[in-house]
């Protein structure tokens, strides 16, 4: 009986085995597929960012189509805005004494 226990055991080891062996194998795989999409995603929003600043910088060639227009006006804004939040942080810097900033 205790032969026959322990064989059963086994078998039943080997079968679990098995099937986490093959779950790794599955999950390694499915983690393999999502990196490369990860990856295609990446370049396609490069590229889409490369598209982006060629446009850009030849807006006039564009600025027939609405729609890019007031994408390049809306760009135009907030670099306006940034070089003023630049000018405010500036400004905050200035006013703080030195030795505040040290301590």
């Amino acid at each position: 009986m205790d032969k026959k226990f322990f064989a059963n055991v086994r078998k039943e080891a080997g079968i679990a085995l098995s099937k986490v062996i093959g779950k790794v194998e599955e999950v390694g795989k499915i983690s393999g597929l999502k990196l490369k999409i990860n990856s295609l995603k990446s370049h396609v929003k490069s590229t889409k960012t490369e598209i982006g600043e060629l446009v850009f910088s030849n807006r006039d060639k564009f600025e027939q189509f609405p729609e890019i227009a007031t994408l390049i006006q809306k760009i135009d804004e907030q670099i306006v805005e940034i070089e003023d939040l630049k000018k405010e942080i500036e400004v905050l810097k200035e006013s703080v004494p030195e030795e505040d900033i040290k301590e």
